[in-house]
């Protein structure tokens, strides 16, 4: 889907709420709401406009994922995929055509704070059923006679 044009892209996350479809207007005193009109310039070639005024008017990015960005959302979507891939983030910033020195680095750091936002908001409180195995020689982080790579797996300390 990412490799479509930037309509049907767009049309893809507000299906999928990634875009929003329409909110109240943000300016003081107006009682109109903000729908998405047709705009021959821009990304995605649509814009939020006041039903009331039409002078009053946001980006269809607002009040989403990449409301700061200025990045076409295939690129963010390709360099998020590759990122939930495992792949490296050289990798990534190639894959998804972004600067590796500043673009990649923010975009991955970004990503890895909403996934621990989605963690502590969502997945925290979750209760694991059934058994449970552990294995032993992940505490701490030392492995029996050196053997294998001492940093495979999730640490888990005991106190």
């Amino acid at each position: 889907i990412f490799s479509q044009d930037a309509t049907i892209v767009h049309q893809w996350c507000r299906q999928n709420g990634l875009l929003s479809t329409g909110f109240p207007c943000p300016v003081d005193g107006c009682s109109g709401d903000m729908v998405l009109r047709s705009l021959s310039r821009g990304h995605g070639g649509v814009v939020f406009r006041c039903s009331s005024n039409r002078n009053h008017t946001r980006s269809s990015r607002v009040h989403s994922f990449f409301e700061k960005s200025n990045l076409l959302i295939q690129d963010i979507m390709l360099f998020i995929k590759s990122y939930l891939e495992r792949n490296s983030l050289a990798q990534c910033s190639r894959f998804s055509g972004f600067s590796y020195t500043t673009t990649a680095v923010n975009w991955a750091s970004f990503i890895r704070e909403v996934f621990k936002e989605y963690f502590y908001t969502d997945l925290r409180h979750r209760t694991l059923r059934g058994v449970v195995e552990i294995d032993e020689s992940l505490f701490g982080r030392r492995v029996k006679f050196h053997r294998g790579n001492p940093n495979r797996g999730m640490k888990v300390m005991h106190f």
